[in-house]
């Protein structure tokens, strides 16, 4: 097989596996949403270990294919500090999966729980975006 015909094929498995990554994750997370609405439906006929395995496997053939073909993330964005919009959305979605899965606990303790949470994600935040490396 020619060279630049190799390549090819590499670049369009790459890209190929960029997009399956991106639906997979999207495919857990519509899962787990669903999940919480119907409880032990869905997870008792597919494992959520094998799904998360599965990421790692795509994860790391992206990363193979990406070295092979040079192919850089650039981790220097015009205003890496600022927070987008996805993840904004993520993190609500995330929060509202969570509070729904403590439904059936104690008010108490859910208030503590919920409190000691919110201090360690605002010092987390707090070392995620501070100026000094």
């Amino acid at each position: 097989m020619e060279q630049s015909t190799k390549q090819q094929l590499e670049l369009l498995a790459y890209k190929l596996l960029y997009d399956i990554f991106f639906l997979w994750i999207l495919a857990v997370i519509f899962l787990l949403i669903a999940q919480n609405i119907l409880p032990n439906y869905f997870f008792s006929q597919i494992s959520l270990a094998k799904m998360i395995f599965g990421l790692f496997a795509i994860a790391f053939l992206i990363g193979f294919f990406g070295k092979r073909q040079n192919i850089l993330i650039d981790s220097n964005q015009e205003n890496p500090k600022k927070i987008s919009r996805n993840f904004i959305f993520l993190l609500i979605l995330s929060a509202l999966l969570i509070v729904n899965s403590f439904r059936n606990l104690d008010l108490h303790f859910l208030l503590i729980s919920s409190i000691s949470a919110l201090i360690v994600f605002f010092f987390f935040l707090k070392i995620i975006f501070s100026d000094q490396k």
